[in-house]
């Protein structure tokens, strides 16, 4: 039976209120196979504490019904002398595959043999690749307190369980002996050895991976525990180290809940999208969004999101493709082209290559009528010049673009400006050839006309002049 773990008040009066704003984690200390009672690591409890950690002890065996991933996010193992029944490993091993965390701290050297450790630590550990060697790690160069046997550790891989961990102490521990799914998460420097191992061979830190759980072990305990004058908690990054290992391996347990229904609307959603119904898609999307929201599944309801975005782009593409068509029917055909661009920009962004293309026929449809515009507003200047031949060819350029837009309208107008040139430069042929003719006439020998005439004016002035006398 489990019973929640108790400290001392003073110790629970003087914790920080604030609690950190992850879903609190659930910790299993096995009391009943320690070597080490969690009463050894105070200090340790109340950084966990801090951290939002809930941690209770178990004083019995272990059993399926106790451990379980329902009940706790972790179970810790400090030292364990008592060897575990196969009932016992089995529900271990379960714990980790369905998604709980195992965390394990050994000692060394002679202690391990005569407290039993190595046998009982091991029928756990070696279930994932992990074996705590019957040693102790020494460093005769690089150590604390002037001990071979607390040896400063420096050399790390990267791994979540190591960020920002660059020393720590490893006081009296043994080394780790590794094969898959176990990885090496720290070694000994250069002057450390332990039995026929030396430096990077002797492996102090381990993870591994099985199922949905996660496994990490360290060959120590007693960095976690004050002992005479010194907290070895405090010292450079074991603190740090110490509170990684925790928050890796304790994953919040997160209870399976149906999710069936937002799914279903999430996967008509997409099918919706890809066939263009944008405004029925997002409706799809932001129902699914409510029922995961309601249901807790923050990861699914940022997954809503974008695809929610996509659809108001591919919204805002077909009203920007509606007010282009509305101004191409206004002849507007400058403010058509833009919102057709801006139609083709939204589409080509949601990868729709059907609405991209009709926004980019309709593009070229403007640009060919601004050219068509263009060309008959020139035939028209040309026109008022008397430029009959320029003017045709501007209307014909403009009437063969009409007639490709299939513009109607436009075609007859085109076609009644170019009869207007040709009757004017027929008009202008006719009278060019009036004006030859009369150049051409051939010239009458004896007197002209005018002669005659002055002639005649002057006999009729002498008649009347002698009648009157």
């Amino acid at each position: 039976m489990a019973i929640v773990c108790c400290f001392i008040c003073l110790l629970v009066c003087l914790l920080p209120t604030e609690i950190s704003s992850e879903k609190q984690r659930r910790l299993l200390i096995d009391e009943y196979h320690a070597s080490a009672k969690a009463s050894k690591f105070s200090e340790l409890v109340a950084e966990l504490e801090k951290e939002g950690f809930s941690i209770e002890l178990l004083e019995e065996r272990i059993d399926p019904l106790t451990l379980s991933k329902e009940n706790y996010d972790a179970l810790v193992l400090f030292a364990p002398r008592n060897e575990y029944s196969d009932e016992e490993i089995t529900t271990i091993r379960t714990f980790v595959e369905e998604g709980g965390g195992l965390i394990m701290f050994s000692d060394g050297g002679d202690r391990m043999r005569e407290l039993g450790i190595t046998r009982a630590i091991n029928q756990v550990s070696t279930m994932f690749g992990i074996q705590f060697n019957q040693d102790e790690v020494n460093d005769p160069v690089d150590q604390l307190r002037a001990l071979d046997s607390n040896p400063i550790i420096r050399v790390f891989a990267s791994h979540p369980v190591t960020e920002g961990v660059e020393t720590i102490a490893f006081l009296w521990g043994c080394s780790l002996t590794l094969k898959p799914p176990a990885i090496p998460l720290a070694f000994g420097n250069p002057t450390s050895y332990a039995n026929e191992k030396k430096g990077k061979e002797v492996v102090v830190l381990a993870a591994a991976e099985s199922g949905r759980g996660r496994v990490v072990a360290m060959g120590d305990y007693d960095f976690l525990v004050a002992i005479e004058d010194m907290s070895y908690l405090s010292y450079e990054d074991d603190r740090r180290l110490a509170l990684n290992m925790f928050m890796w391996a304790a994953q919040p347990y997160i209870p399976k809940v149906d999710t069936s229904e937002p799914d279903a609307l999430a996967s008509q959603g997409y099918d919706l999208f890809s066939q263009g119904e944008y405004t029925s898609a997002k409706d799809a999307f932001e129902k699914a969004l409510d029922s995961y929201k309601d249901l807790g599944i923050e990861t699914r309801v940022s997954d809503m999101e974008d695809p929610i975005a996509q659809c108001e782009k591919g919204i805002e593409a077909g009203m920007s493709y509606i007010n282009g068509t509305e101004r191409y029917g206004e002849r507007d055909y400058e403010k058509a082209l833009e919102q057709f661009k801006n139609s083709k920009t939204l589409y080509d962004e949601i990868n729709d290559a059907a609405g991209s293309q009709k926004a980019q026929d309709m593009i070229d449809a403007c640009m060919k009528a601004v050219d068509a515009d263009i060309a008959l507003k020139e035939g028209i200047e040309y026109l008022e010049l008397q430029d009959y031949e320029s003017a045709k060819a501007s209307f014909e350029k403009a009437l063969a673009l009409y007639r490709d837009l299939g513009d109607e309208e436009r075609i007859r107008e085109c076609e009644e400006w170019i009869s207007t040139c040709e009757q004017e430069q027929e008009q202008e042929q006719e009278k060019g050839g009036e004006q030859q003719e009369q150049q051409e006439e051939p010239e009458v020998d004896g007197p002209c006309l005018g002669t005659l005439i002055l002639a005649g004016l002057i006999v009729t002035g002498i008649f009347v002049g002698m009648r009157k006398k």
